[in-house]
């Protein structure tokens, strides 16, 4: 295991290269927090896709969510203490699909004849019994959260609904239409009416030039309108399109959800 260290004013950034035995390679770990003390308490956020969580310069298209900018204010301003935790995912497109899709290609795409559905497999595995017990081992953790976008977000949907760890997930620009009968099925199992969901689309959504907005907007709707709880809410951008900058906007909106009547234990 290697890590890295940066103390920027009393903010920490860390880095970790942590060994996950089921996928059989190391990751890295990316991790934000301000104010860090000895013994004291925080909550983690899983953020998928961890290359595009906090600087521009390291982001895929070179515009990051700027996710520190959040957990500062939260800590300065409702004194909740976040340990966001970027998992860095695969470069490669095709290992990313395989590493975040979790069930089978329902349509046809340019990805279909090289799903290899172990690794996802592998990749829960890892992150249950891995990643998650190494960071609470080092930051105190009480409550965990996890974020994702487009395909991330279709996997953070699954692995929050089928382990009890984690107690809400943003859910931006989800992509259900690649797997909806198995998603659905898996949900109506698993369905947990206390995992605080939080949904995110914005009407002109594009990705992949496969994938046009009338299918994530109206993705979107069908889930709400599934989960039909307390506990979910949708936000649909009028503007909004499938980027990091559209996504970035409503990060504290989906952070304020999370937090919204919440009895908060931390120090």
């Amino acid at each position: 295991m290697k890590n890295t260290l940066k103390l920027i004013g009393d903010m920490m950034l860390k880095s970790y290269k942590i060994f996950c035995p089921n996928l059989n390679k190391f990751i890295t770990l990316e991790i934000y927090i301000k104010k860090h003390k000895k013994g004291q308490i925080n909550d983690a956020l899983y953020i998928l896709d961890g290359q595009n969580a906090f600087k521009d310069k390291d982001a895929t298209f070179k515009r990051s969510l700027r996710f520190t900018k959040y957990v500062d204010l939260f800590k300065d301003t409702r004194n909740i203490n976040i340990c966001a935790i970027a998992i860095k995912s695969y470069e490669d497109d095709i290992e990313r699909t395989n590493e975040y899709l979790p069930y089978k290609f329902e349509i046809n795409t340019k990805w279909n004849k090289s799903q290899n559905l172990s690794i996802s497999k592998a990749f829960t595995n890892d992150f249950i019994n891995t990643i998650i017990p190494f960071i609470n081992a080092i930051f105190n953790i009480n409550d965990s959260y996890i974020f994702g976008a487009s395909l991330g977000a279709l996997y953070a949907s699954f692995i929050a609904n089928n382990y009890t760890i984690f107690k809400g997930c943003g859910l931006f620009s989800i992509c259900p239409f690649l797997c909806e009968k198995a998603l659905y099925k898996d949900l109506s199992i698993n369905k947990r009416q206390k995992l605080k969901t939080f949904i995110y689309v914005g009407k002109n959504e594009e990705s992949d030039s496969l994938f046009d907005k009338d299918l994530y907007l109206n993705s979107a709707l069908k889930l709400y309108d599934f989960l039909n709880n307390d506990n979910t809410r949708l936000l649909i951008d009028e503007n909004g399109v499938h980027n990091e900058e559209s996504w970035e906007k409503h990060i504290i909106d989906f952070l304020s959800f999370i937090y919204s009547n919440s009895n908060i234990k931390q120090k």
